[in-house]
This record gives structure tokens, sequence and C-alpha cells, in this order.
């Protein structure tokens, strides 16, 4: 019975296969929603209810740039994802909201529409439930394989692997090897390079070529407005961060924006911070959307009375704001 020993050993060999696939996934995912300075690692505090006293911060790159939760107060916890669409963003908020906290929450709401999702491999460790499932087909970039273990990491173990090791040697103290997340409280020192002005002049002059259309998408704001009327009992500040005068020499449908501004407006439990066009100086960017080190203290700092009357809590002695 040659046929009936070549199915048996095959069937052997397709189940301790998959044996070992499915041992191997469990120890990764653990690993890695456990990681302080992954993304995946952070998410899973939101995804799994672990930050009920965390004020969170909820936004795109531009708020992992500049939101220093240690200026700002106790409790903050920058939760913001690079690249992140108000799609994800809209997602973080449901599971906070999921969680039954009362925190306060802070959004960093990025006046123009961003295309995509930001890097997927930070959302597949959470893509069998169904909201995270839901919000990467809506981007376009779900794969079928997202949804068995085992194969999910399919093409990205050693880009997760990466930041597991750089994150073993930031604990054995090489820090020149650290990754851009730790125990700032989620804030990311990857805006932290020395200014040069005429670096920033090349990226203001290259901003000058492309005209940015503010506004979110219907869908988007439809969604922000439901899932805050759904917490009456939490309150949200919406800030929209300052942009360099050469990011606003172009820009498309402000007129628009400013009608969703006025609907966020008109919710009781919502505070709305407008300083698109607060007036920062050059050497306060990163590039011109995003702040350095040096501007996103300064920012941290008068943000934080604006937060605390919004919350009203009771404010404690300011740290002062980095100078570099």
């Amino acid at each position: 019975m040659p046929n009936s020993r070549t199915l048996l050993v095959g069937g052997l060999f397709v189940a301790i296969f998959a044996m070992v696939a499915l041992l191997v996934d469990t120890a990764f995912t653990r690993s890695i929603v456990h990681s302080q300075s992954l993304e995946p690692g952070r998410l899973a505090r939101v995804v799994y209810g672990e930050d009920r006293d965390d004020y969170p911060i909820f936004g795109s790159s531009q708020g992992c740039a500049n939101y220093i939760p240690t200026v700002l107060g106790d409790h903050y916890y920058n939760y913001c994802v690079k690249g992140a669409s108000h799609s994800v963003v809209n997602m973080m908020l449901k599971y906070e909201i999921q969680n039954g906290s009362k925190s306060p929450i802070v959004v960093d709401m990025r006046q123009g529409t961003i295309a995509f999702i930001g890097d997927v491999r930070d959302l597949i460790p959470f893509a069998r439930s169904p909201d995270m499932r839901s919000t990467i087909e809506r981007n376009g970039v779900w794969r079928w394989y997202y949804d068995i273990p085992g194969l999910r990491y399919f093409g990205s173990y050693d880009w997760y692997l990466k930041g597991l090791l750089t994150e073993a040697a930031k604990r054995h103290g090489m820090s020149q090897l650290a990754g851009s997340r730790g125990g700032d409280r989620g804030y990311t020192n990857d805006f932290a390079a020395p200014w040069s002005a005429s670096e920033f002049r090349q990226i203001a002059m290259r901003r000058l070529r492309f005209t940015e259309k503010f506004g979110l998408k219907q869908q988007d704001q439809a969604e922000l407005i439901a899932l805050i009327k759904s917490a009456p009992q939490r309150k949200f500040v919406l800030v929209l961060s300052p942009l360099n005068w050469s990011f606003l020499a172009h820009v498309a449908n402000e007129a628009g924006l400013n009608r969703q501004i006025a609907q966020w407006r008109a919710l009781p439990n919502v505070t709305v911070v407008d300083w698109t066009r607060k007036r920062y100086p050059d050497e306060y960017f990163f590039d011109t959307g995003h702040l350095n080190r040096r501007g996103a203290g300064v920012f941290s700092q008068e943000l934080r009375p604006v937060l605390d009357r919004a919350f009203a809590t009771k404010a404690s002695p300011q740290p002062s704001a980095p100078t570099s």
C-alpha cells in the first residue's frame, strides 16, 4: 500500500509543520504585543483594554512627532500611529471607547486626508479582530493569510525580529542601537535630528510645489461624530496641530474642513483646538508637517493648560520645554 503510506507520511508532515508554525506564531505574537518599543506593543494596550488609566493621544505621524506625554502631564500616553489614515484613528477610538474607561481623550486631527493605512505590519497581530480586519480591508491592503495563525507573518518575520533584537539591545545598554519607542510614554525620538537651515529650506521649497486638500472623507467624519456621541461620559479634545508656512501656501477645501470643525464644536463633550495657522519658527519643524523635539516641547507645554481646562484637572507645576 505505497500510496496509503505516502499519504500517511505526507499527512503527518503537514500536521507537524502546522503544529510548529502555530507554536512559533503564538510565541512570536506574545513577544510582539508585549514589546515596549514596537508599534504593535503600544497598540495592544488599547486593543486589549489595558490603558484604562491613560489619557490616550491618538493620531497619525503628526501626533507621533508633536505630543510629549511627560510635558503634557501625568497619565498621558502617545498611541499615534505613523501613516495612519483617519479610518485607523477611528478604529483605535472605537477600541478605546469599548474599554469602559472614563478617561479623557486627545485626538490629533490631521488637516488633510491620508490615502494609506501606514505600515500594515503594525496591525497584523490583531487582524483576526473584526474591527481591525474591517479597517485593513477598507484601506485595500488585506491579504487572505492575515487571518491564519502560522501564516500571517509570512514575509515579515525579519521586520519584527529586527525590532525585538533592537529592543533587547536597548535593555542591555546599547543605546546607539535603540529603537525609536520606549519608556517615554509612547513618544518617538524619530524627530530629534539636529536642525539644519539649508536642509529645511530645501524641504520647504519642495512643499511649495504641492497643493494639500484639507478635510476628512465623509465616511471618516461621520464615524468620528458617531463614536464621540456614543461616549457622552468622556471628554474629547480634537487638536489641529501647527503646520509650517510652506505647507499652508497651497491648500484646497479649507472651507470644507472648517465646516467639519463646526460640527465637532457642536458636540457637548468636545473641545476643538485649531492651531493650524499658529506660527512657529522654521527651527521648530522636523519637516513642513511635523514638529521636531524642540518644537514638540514648546507645543506640548503650550497645549498643557488648554487640556487642563478642557478636562477640568488640577494643573501641577509644568516642566521646562526642551531647548534643543
